[in-house]
């Protein structure tokens, strides 16, 4: 408990994401995959919160999801004026559309 309450006081500019991976690095406290366990350790923090016990950072704004965009833009086209000869092997291969 002392070491979760000193890392909230001494590392209070993390967001709680952060903070609870610390605690967890700290710990440590791991599944038995290896990965942190931040996500047991944030509702531990904010029940320790509710209790008196620690202080958390305030909850950060987000905004809107948003999905990443692609943005793909079309090759210029090329003329290629050769005989099929010199270019040869030629393949075609059908694209599966998805």
């Amino acid at each position: 408990m002392e070491l979760i309450c000193w890392t909230a006081e001494h590392f209070a500019d993390l967001s709680r994401w952060e903070l609870a991976q610390t605690i967890c690095e700290n710990l440590p406290w791991k599944a038995p995959n290896g990965q942190l366990r931040i996500h047991a350790c944030l509702p531990l923090l904010e029940q320790l919160a509710t209790a008196g016990i620690m202080c958390l950072p305030a909850k950060r704004a987000h905004g809107p999801y948003r999905r990443a965009g692609l943005h793909a833009q079309a090759l210029p086209a090329v003329d290629v004026a050769t005989a099929l000869a010199e270019v040869r092997p030629v393949t075609v291969e059908v694209v599966p559309a998805d």
